[in-house]
């Protein structure tokens, strides 16, 4: 006996599947497209494939507001952490050396504090009218803590 005989009638004509419908009735086929009816007898859910607002563009936007404030209160401590130094107040005497500049002396001197201010500290220390200086001349300079 082959399989094909086991599908066939004995009238000749093939098995057939009865489309069954929660209701036990046979016959009546669910529309394609329409919602598939899921339960139990008596009480029935139906399920869909659209999918659901999940409550409008205000999450997003609080999201967003929120990583815009984190990042602006970042950035502005990293400024804060990159103020220099204010100009020591301690001082000392400094010969000028070969190639030797005022910015030059400021940063060996005080190297934390900001270059441009200590050479305009220095310039009022020695009373000086401009940044040239001269191999060997002393110079009164403000002096920080060396790292």
């Amino acid at each position: 006996m082959t399989t094909q005989d086991l599908l066939t009638r004995p009238e000749g004509r093939p098995w057939r599947r009865a489309s069954r419908s929660l209701s036990g009735g046979v016959g009546r086929r669910r529309p394609p497209g329409r919602p598939r009816m899921v339960g139990t007898r008596g009480a029935a859910v139906v399920f869909s494939c659209r999918v659901e607002s999940g409550g409008g563009a205000f999450p997003l936007v609080l999201v967003g507001l929120l990583s815009f404030l984190a990042c602006l209160g970042f950035g502005l401590l990293a400024q804060v952490a990159a103020v220099p130094a204010p100009v020591p107040a301690d001082t000392t005497v400094v010969q000028v050396r070969a190639d030797d500049s005022l910015p030059d002396i400021a940063r060996r001197m005080a190297p934390d504090s900001s270059v441009s201010q200590v050479v305009d500290r220095i310039m009022r220390l020695n009373l000086l009218t401009d940044e040239s200086v001269r191999p060997g001349q002393s110079l009164v300079v403000p002096v920080g803590v060396h790292r």
